[in-house]
């Protein structure tokens, strides 16, 4: 997939950004993400309010890093890693793999395993 490393790219920055309509239009329209190992949406509304509850304005601070791992014919594998402050003040930081099935240009399965943890200062 000779442009994997741009669409991660692209998606590092719609994700640190926190577009939601940005990163919604990179899913094609039956999508299905699995967080996890536990599917938590299919098609584009649940992709979209799955983004919702993901984007909190109460978060700040976030920074986020996207590393393209490997490509085999429709899938792309990434690392990220990213930090932020709570609502309550408190740091986190979170380390995931991901692996993308992509239709074309667009994420048809997103599956990803995520780590999360508080930070102590």
């Amino acid at each position: 997939m000779d442009d994997a490393a741009e669409i991660v790219k692209q998606a590092e920055a719609v994700y640190g950004a926190r577009n939601l309509e940005a990163a919604v239009s990179m899913f094609a329209d039956d999508a299905v993400i699995i967080w996890n190992a536990r599917e938590v949406a299919r098609g584009n509304d649940a992709v979209k309010a799955f983004h919702e509850s993901f984007f909190d304005p109460a978060i700040t601070n976030l920074t986020l890093q996207k590393t393209l791992i490997a490509t085999s014919n429709d899938v792309i594998a990434v690392e990220w890693f990213a930090t932020w402050v709570n609502p309550d003040g408190s740091r986190a930081e979170q380390t995931a793999a991901e692996h993308w099935f992509m239709q074309g240009n667009k994420l048809k399965e997103w599956r990803a395993f995520v780590t999360t943890r508080r930070i102590n200062d």
